[in-house]
C-alpha cells in the first residue's frame, strides 16, 4: 500500500518528433561529402602519423642526449664536491 506524499514526482516527457519534408538530393550530397571527406581524413592521418614517427624519434633522441648531458654534469658536480670536501 502506498502513502500518499507531499510532492509529486513529475513524469517523463514525451516528444513526438515527425519530420516535415525528406529531401533525396539533400541526403544524397550529404553521403558523396561525408564519404570524400573520409578519403581525404585517411590521406591527412597518414601524413600526420609520418610526421609524429619522425617528430617522436627527434625527441627521443634529443631527450637521450639531453640526459647523458645531465647525467655527466651530476657526475662532475658530485667529484668536484668531493675534492672540495676531502682535500
Amino acid at each position: 500500500m502506498k502513502l500518499p506524499g507531499f510532492f509529486k514526482i513529475p513524469k517523463h516527457k514525451e516528444f513526438a518528433y515527425k519530420p516535415r519534408y525528406y529531401n533525396e538530393r539533400k541526403e544524397e550530397l550529404d553521403r558523396q561529402i561525408k564519404n570524400i571527406e573520409s578519403q581525404s581524413h585517411s590521406f591527412s592521418d597518414r601524413i600526420h602519423k609520418a610526421y609524429n614517427r619522425r617528430w617522436s624519434s627527434e625527441k627521443t633522441s634529443t631527450s637521450r642526449q639531453s640526459n647523458l648531458r645531465l647525467v655527466l654534469i651530476i657526475a662532475a658536480l658530485a667529484v668536484l664536491s668531493y675534492l672540495i670536501l676531502f682535500y
